[in-house]
């Protein structure tokens, strides 16, 4: 014959269980509570009530990862955060720069610089992210950036005089462009301040 067990916490009732002659499987493994305790009818079967949580897990893959380019020897990384945290705070984020591997991390900021890279070499840079569990799976890399500085000074400066208060000046180009193409110059006469300039 079925029996309806009240099962009752504190003053509220919480549920009714139907007991059968074969008595009460339960899922998951039995736990002890504290506080206020489930009581049943007399001569009923005792009841052990079991709550499940859900494990937490690695933080998903960030998103949208940009970086800048014309850092000298750095580049500014940026990111979305993961659309999951696993189900933990996210307690930090790694950029990671190809080639070469140098990275910068934060505590839970979405933007890093990466420093000690060669200028004039294009990188790209993946991010992952980190919660109490572990490290999630790496980005989509970034488009390409590219560090780069000023140039250096142009050499073996010639000028030749000329006619009509003028003159034609010449020069080799510096050693080094900085990590990017030289897009022009300015030539500046002393005295007077007279400046010629061209496209490169």
């Amino acid at each position: 014959m079925r029996r309806l067990l009240a099962v009752m916490i504190g003053s509220a009732l919480a549920a009714e269980v139907a007991i059968g002659s074969l008595g009460l499987a339960l899922d998951g493994p039995a736990t002890t509570a504290s506080g206020p305790t489930a009581t049943a009818a007399a001569g009923a079967p005792s009841v052990v009530l079991t709550a499940t949580k859900r494990r937490a897990t690695v933080p998903g893959a960030p998103t949208g990862v940009r970086a800048s380019s014309y850092a000298n020897a750095a580049s500014t990384v940026s990111w979305t955060a993961p659309t999951s945290n696993g189900g933990a705070t996210i307690s930090g984020y790694r950029a990671t720069a190809s080639p070469g591997g140098k990275t910068c991390s934060t505590t839970g900021a979405t933007t890093c610089t990466v420093t000690g890279l060669t200028n004039g070499t294009a990188y790209t840079f993946t991010v992952t992210a980190t919660n109490a569990v572990g490290t999630g799976p790496a980005s989509t890399a970034s488009a390409p950036a590219t560090p780069a500085t000023v140039p250096g000074a142009p050499s073996t400066v010639a000028a030749t005089s000329g006619s009509n208060a003028s003159s034609s000046v010449s020069w080799t180009a510096p050693a080094s462009n900085g990590g990017a193409a030289i897009t022009g110059y300015t030539v500046t006469s002393s005295p007077g301040g007279l400046l010629c300039t061209t496209t490169g």
